[in-house]
Order: C-alpha cells, then structure tokens, then sequence
C-alpha cells in the first residue's frame, strides 16, 4: 500500500500515463493508416511498372508501320523497285 500523503502523486502520475497511452494509441492508428495508403501507392505503381516493361518487351511494329507512313497517305508503294 501507498502512504495517504502520496495518493494524490500516484494518481495524478497514472492519469498522466493514461492520457500518453491514449495520445500514443492515437498516433500509432494515424501511422498505421498512413502506412497502407503508401502500400496502396506502391501497389499502383508496381503494377504500372509490371504493364509498362511487359509493353517495352514486345517487339515494337514501329519499323512497319514507318515504311508506310514514309510514303505518305495518299501516295502508293513502289511497285518497280519491288520486282
């Protein structure tokens, strides 16, 4: 047990922690919410990364399409060169 003249000390010691504790739980909730925002960010961004290096592993039809864009849209392949 705790001396009588020490009881007003104790409490208001404990009602200093209790409010810590709360202050403290507050804070933790706040991080931990924080920290799934940035897990849901990271997850966007991996999958647009995952989509982007898959797009720059195909073969790009660019040489194709290029050769017909050189010509023009209304002129009409070289058809005596092609023989």
């Amino acid at each position: 047990m705790i001396a009588a003249a020490d009881r007003p000390r104790v409490e208001a010691r404990l009602a200093q922690l209790r409010e810590e504790m709360e202050r403290g739980g507050e804070r933790l909730a706040a991080i931990e919410a924080d920290g799934a925002r940035v897990r849901e960010t990271m997850l966007r961004i991996a999958g647009a990364v995952q989509v982007l290096t898959e797009i720059l592993a195909e073969p790009a039809p660019e040489a194709a399409h290029r050769d017909e864009t050189d010509r023009g849209p209304d002129r009409a392949p070289d058809r005596a060169n092609a023989a």
